[in-house]
This record gives structure tokens, sequence and C-alpha cells, in this order.
């Protein structure tokens, strides 16, 4: 087992055929429709919950915006 400092490393490795990884498919979705990764039969893991927290009066940035609107996107089963 090798542990990565990114998932590009990751990714990376993975796309030169040197070992398979677990990554979440939001991080790996553009190389599958490339092909430059596959993905392969496996055991199913549970879903993550993912929540996001912030200050309600706090002004929010427009990136945080987009991060906050595009959210359900990648984690639709509860979106709210």
């Amino acid at each position: 087992m090798t542990r990565f400092g990114s998932l590009e490393a990751a990714r990376s490795c993975v796309a030169a055929g040197l070992g398979l990884s677990l990554l979440a498919h939001a991080n790996v979705a553009d190389a599958l429709a490339a092909g430059s990764l596959a993905q392969v039969p496996g055991a199913r893991f549970p879903d993550v919950t993912v929540q996001l927290a912030r200050r309600r009066r706090r002004w929010v940035s427009p990136a945080a915006a987009v991060v906050t609107a595009e959210l359900p996107r990648y984690f639709p089963h509860r979106a709210r």
C-alpha cells in the first residue's frame, strides 16, 4: 500500500498501470469518460455523508456560492 499527497498523483499512477486505487467517482468521472481510467468490479462501499457548514451571517464569496450550488450534483442522494 502506498499513500499519495494528492488525488492527481494517485490517478496518474493508476493511469500508468502501477496499481489500483479507491477514489470518489466525482474525482475520476472525467478520466473514466476519457478512457484513461477504468472502473473494475469490486465490493460496494457505503455512501459517505457530506455536510456543509458555514456561519449564517457571514459573507459568502462567489467561489463558495458556486461550490455550494454544485454539491448536490455530486451528492444527489440526500440533497436539500
